[in-house]
């Protein structure tokens, strides 16, 4: 322990410290005075009075930064929030990537369509030159004093050409107008010449089948593209055969008159009468007489119960507007008649056709040829 020494013994007090010794001085002191209470309530603004006031000189002020303690479920919540908003954000990204894909789809397609109808329109407005071409080229020829003569080698003229792909439907047109010509001039023909041409132009006829299912869209074929202008040659082929075999007809002799027929067809199917001169009549089987032959009939393949027709050798319908489809026929001959044929259901036997006009869409194909190959026996095709 220190003691104060009386008099002139007494020590002297130490001087003053300066500078940075003063500051290391001050802190000792400080903490040397220090009490529990007091370092409890010691701050930092306190720190800096203190040594304002008596150190005036090279004092600079530090200002803690306190972080503030985070729950450890925040950090959790801003992940999923933020990838929530990356999905959200990929969603909206595909969607209108999706709507901008489907728009510019249906924009092609809508540019295809008018397209093809364009392409269509050309087609017609080309088909439609060369008909009225054909029209032209066949009328000239039948001016000419020799037209019967030349008949034959013009229609095989056309024939090689619309084979060969020489402006077919040109020659196409040209054919049909050429064998209208003759049937209306009554210029007398080998029946057997409409048989060649006719099956010779079938060549070119599609008949009309769906295509094969497929991913990959085909262009279509010619056939396809010749079906409609070859199958109207056909049918003026048809025609004209029809009327050349009907100059002289081996007729059958008169016999009654079917009046069950004539009141049930127009109504159950396309069976209609030109005037009130159409007739269905034919000579009946004898009562007690066998015939080889099987009796004639004309029944609706779908109404079987139905009986028409009964006990007639042959049957001759005269002057009817009439569709093949779904018609059961035998031993039946059409005379001055107008036949239609769809390529629908269809049971034809010993069926002759004398004067009549056919109207055959492309799916008839097989029909048409039936009906070219058949000789004086007449059709037989189901």
């Amino acid at each position: 322990m220190r003691r104060d020494l009386p008099g002139p013994f007494k020590h002297p007090s130490p001087p003053e410290p300066r500078g940075p010794g003063a500051i290391r001085h001050a802190f000792v002191i400080l903490i040397l005075r220090a009490t529990p209470e007091s370092l409890a309530g010691w701050n930092e603004t306190g720190l800096d009075e203190m040594a304002e006031g008596r150190f005036p000189q090279g004092v600079t002020r530090v200002t803690r930064v306190t972080r503030p303690r985070v729950a450890p479920w925040m950090g959790d919540f801003a992940a999923l929030a933020i990838a929530a908003v990356n999905v959200a954000a990929v969603l909206i990204i595909t969607f209108v990537a999706s709507y901008l894909a489907l728009s510019q789809r249906r924009q092609l397609k809508e540019l295809t369509s008018r397209t093809e109808e364009r392409l269509s329109e050309v087609d017609r407005e080309f088909a439609a030159m060369d008909v009225r071409l054909g029209q032209m080229i066949a009328s000239t020829e039948a001016s000419q004093p020799d037209f019967a003569k030349r008949f034959p080698e013009l229609l095989r003229e056309d024939l090689d050409r619309a084979l060969k792909g020489d402006t077919p439907v040109l020659a196409l047109e040209t054919g049909a107008a050429l064998t209208r010509n003759a049937r209306e001039l009554k210029v007398d023909a080998n029946p057997e010449l409409a048989s060649e041409i006719g099956l010779g132009f079938l060549k070119l006829v599609d008949d009309g089948a769906p295509p094969p299912a497929t991913a990959v869209r085909v262009p279509p074929t010619k056939e396809s593209r010749l079906s409609v202008p070859a199958m109207h040659a056909v049918e003026e082929l048809l025609t004209y055969r029809s009327y050349l075999l009907g100059r002289n007809p081996a007729r059958p002799e008169e016999g009654t008159t079917a009046h069950t027929a004539m009141l049930k067809l127009p109504e159950l199917h396309r069976f209609r009468p030109f005037d009130l001169t159409s007739i269905i009549h034919g000579p009946e089987i004898a009562a007690g007489t066998h015939s080889a032959n099987p009796a004639a009939r004309i029944a609706l393949l779908d109404r079987p119960e139905v009986v028409l027709t009964e006990g007639y050798q042959v049957l001759i319908v005269d002057g009817y507007d009439l569709q093949l489809d779904g018609l059961d026929l035998g031993n039946v001959l059409f005379e001055n008649c107008t036949i239609a044929y769809s390529g629908g259901p269809i049971a034809l036997d010993s069926v002759s056709f004398l004067n009549c006009k056919f109207l055959v869409t492309p799916r008839g194909k097989s029909f048409a040829t039936a009906t070219l190959n058949a000789h004086l026996g007449g059709v037989t095709y189901h």
